[in-house]
């Protein structure tokens, strides 16, 4: 048995902190191979493009353990979700 597997139960979950993302657009450049037909041979072709990222809301949680570990990790979460943290946590709802 790996020591890694242990069973070990979640304890406590405790928000922390949480954060709003705005939406962006960004330009985004991948490169493809492509067969070039008049020369026979594969080219590295740049595909240039826009990526749009809808706004987002995230909750940092703090994980406790049974062995006394901790763990913390952002999660998504609705806006809804996010109001009522942000106005628990500091007393304001945006």
């Amino acid at each position: 048995m790996l020591s890694g597997c242990e069973d070990k139960e979640l304890i406590k979950d405790t928000v922390i902190d949480c954060r709003y993302n705005e939406s962006y657009t960004e330009t985004v450049t991948d490169y493809d191979y492509k067969y070039n037909l008049h020369e026979s041979k594969w080219e590295l072709v740049p595909d240039i493009h826009t990526e749009y990222h809808p706004e987002s809301y995230e909750l940092y949680h703090e994980y406790t353990y049974s062995d006394g570990s901790t763990r913390r990790v952002w999660t998504y979460c609705t806006r809804g979700e996010y109001l009522a943290t942000s106005k628990e946590l500091y007393g304001t709802d945006y």
